[in-house]
């Protein structure tokens, strides 16, 4: 890859409107959570929303994705600038550019245990809408398309 490339992609990561949120100093990410069963003293120093936002993409859009820090009331000299972190101070998450996913980029976190969840608890939603047990793997490919399209 040339040099014109590699600016030609960050120019459209940077114009695509979509950021990953990356923290280099966690191991910590939402797929973690099975793991440790969100118990936060075994994430620690790391808190409970950066590892949820830990190597996810979103569109950076307000209500989009998670809500950053507010430090309009708070002087420079309450919190420094050195501080000052995407969600809270001393935050360790980055804001990082990226291209425009594909839908063939798109994985959905746990979707086979949600997809056990539905069948169990919303039978009845499924029933009415005329699934049973025998089009498990109907609904689930239907929902697994339809959730990627919508991302």
């Amino acid at each position: 890859m040339n040099v014109f490339e590699n600016i030609r992609e960050q120019v459209a990561s940077n114009l695509s409107g979509w950021v990953k949120i990356s923290d280099p100093k966690s191991i910590w990410t939402i797929e973690s959570f099975e793991k440790v069963n969100y118990n936060e003293k075994v994430i620690k120093p790391h808190c409970l929303k950066c590892v949820l936002a830990n190597q996810c993409w979103f569109k950076d859009e307000d209500n989009k994705k998670p809500e950053e820090f507010d430090y309009s009331k708070y002087s420079l000299f309450e919190i420094p600038l050195a501080k000052r972190g995407l969600y809270h101070p001393n935050c360790h998450d980055k804001k990082i550019p990226i291209p425009s996913p594909k839908i063939s980029d798109i994985a959905i976190f746990d979707l086979e245990r949600r997809m056990d969840f539905l069948f169990e608890d919303k039978r009845g939603w499924l029933s009415s809408w005329g699934y049973d047990e025998s089009d498990k793997v109907e609904v689930f490919h239907i929902i697994e398309s339809l959730s990627k399209e919508a991302y």
